[in-house]
């Protein structure tokens, strides 16, 4: 198939990858800004990203005599390329969260289809979209369902990839 072909190919899934993540995060008007704690599973919800970017809080200030911590915000790609996501305020750790409260002063800086555009972008430019799991032919499986091919890793969701039996020379690997 041509490459650039694929290229396009990739793109465009990975795009509705990220659509479909935000679609579950109850996220429709693509143009809002965005709530940086909700994005902080973003990397396991959508698998194929796990390795490829990072949404990485850090603290800017801290006050202890109000209990507030001022918390910036960064998503990275591939360890090097960053998007500053803003910052928020928050008086509790169960605050910086995937759905936690969302009160005090915050400044969101970059919509749904920023974010997007900005991941999707980034990896074809880095020539980093094969998003395919770990390993060529490697399958997502089901831990509570036996099964005689190796496994090569452990997912966060407790599965494992695993991937056909390659013969060597002495035999089966």
């Amino acid at each position: 198939m041509n490459e650039a072909l694929v290229t396009v190919l990739e793109k465009e899934w990975l795009r509705r990858l990220m659509i479909r993540y935000f679609m579950m995060q109850n996220i429709t008007d693509f143009d809002e800004k965005v709530y940086p704690p909700d994005l902080m599973d973003l990397p396991m919800q959508v698998p194929e990203l796990i390795d490829k970017i990072e949404i990485v809080p850090y603290s800017i200030n801290a006050d202890p005599n109000w209990g507030l911590v001022k918390t910036g915000w960064n998503l990275f790609i591939l360890g090097n390329q960053r998007m500053d996501l803003g910052y928020t305020y928050h008086t509790s750790p169960m605050e910086i969260r995937p759905g936690g409260k969302k009160s005090g002063k915050m400044s969101l800086k970059h919509s749904a289809k920023e974010v997007v555009n900005f991941i999707v972008n980034t990896l074809s430019d880095e020539r980093e979209l094969d998003l395919a799991p770990r390993g060529a032919g490697a399958v997502y499986t089901n831990p509570m369902v036996p099964s005689s091919r190796p496994k090569i890793g452990p997912t966060l969701s407790g599965g494992y990839y695993e991937t056909n039996r390659i013969r060597g020379g002495q035999g089966q690997i």
